[in-house]
């Protein structure tokens, strides 16, 4: 008979309580989007949208790192951050299939990897940016686009008319493809770590 090994069923449970969370939050998000509000007949609600979005891509990366390395990473928000510290060839993963997520149907070449690049970085604090977005709002509620994007963010942006020709362009719909694309990998992860321990 085999050892029970409390660490490694610990770090499942562990694992798998920051999927679930993770997923709350995408739920949330999605119930946030313009598709539902509008089915709903209501407004929708962008920001919480984004913020939801945001988090769950957060806790979907933390989880992952911490099933690759045993370490749960305790501070930082910041999607690119996170994305840096997963191993080259998970993030390899990732980005291949992010290349065909959903209407997707792109070919991998330097202008594509620029655009993954530009996209996360410039969606990477959303969390932090949007949920204070009286601080830095012109008008107190209204996301005004120069405003919602850092110093470093804005030369990203494809309304930016400083933006270099040729530039790859960052669009608001990255985010849930980058979610679903990582929600998909951590709980294949998930799986297989399972798999292991059983």
């Amino acid at each position: 008979m085999e050892k029970f090994d409390f660490i490694k069923n610990q770090n499942a449970i562990m694992a798998a309580t920051i999927l679930r969370v993770a997923e709350d939050f995408l739920r949330a998000a999605a119930k946030c989007s313009i598709e539902e509000s509008h089915k709903n007949g209501q407004i929708s609600v962008i920001v919480p949208e984004l913020v939801n979005r945001a988090f769950a891509c957060e806790l979907y990366l933390k989880a992952y790192i911490f099933m690759e390395s045993g370490e749960l990473p305790k501070k930082g928000h910041k999607l690119d951050k996170l994305f840096a510290k997963l191993k080259k060839s998970t993030r390899e993963e990732i980005y291949n299939s992010w290349l065909v997520i959903g209407e997707n149907d792109i070919e991998d070449c330097v202008y594509a990897r620029q655009m993954f690049k530009d996209n996360l970085e410039a969606n990477g604090d959303v969390f932090c940016r949007f949920r204070y977005l009286h601080e830095w709002s012109p008008w107190g509620n209204f996301m005004d686009i120069h405003s919602s994007f850092t110093k470093e963010q804005w030369p990203l942006h494809p309304m930016n008319a400083e933006r270099p020709f040729g530039a790859p362009p960052t669009h608001s719909g990255f985010l849930a493809q980058f979610a679903t694309v990582i929600r998909l990998k951590a709980e294949e992860l998930k799986r297989r770590q399972l798999l292991i321990i059983s």
